[in-house]
């Protein structure tokens, strides 16, 4: 009965999985084609630098939102903040799906 519960909730777990990075996906096509590409690059920069260090996952997202925020800053872009956010965890699921492979 256990092992049929554990199936259950992995079935679970991965479907929602699949549908979530689905999402994911389609929000980086929309970023992207709303010039969040200028960002993205250095969002993968970040994420690809701090993903080696000590840092707890809440101070990387932190190091990794001030880089490009004064990125941004720098290029005259203006970018809320929820996009930078988003952009930082479509590096995040892109260097978990290249970690997979």
């Amino acid at each position: 009965m256990f092992k049929a519960i554990g199936r259950f909730f992995k079935s679970l777990f991965n479907t929602f999985w699949r549908k979530f990075n689905s999402f994911l996906k389609k929000v980086g096509e929309i970023l992207f084609n709303a010039g969040a590409a200028y960002i993205l690059d250095v969002a993968r920069e970040a994420v690809s630098e701090l993903q080696a260090t000590d840092l707890t996952d809440d101070e990387k997202r932190k190091k990794a939102f001030e880089k490009i925020k004064n990125y941004a800053e720098e290029k005259g872009l203006n970018v809320r903040d929820s996009v930078i956010n988003t952009v930082i965890e479509l590096a995040v699921q892109e260097l978990k799906d290249l970690l997979k492979r």
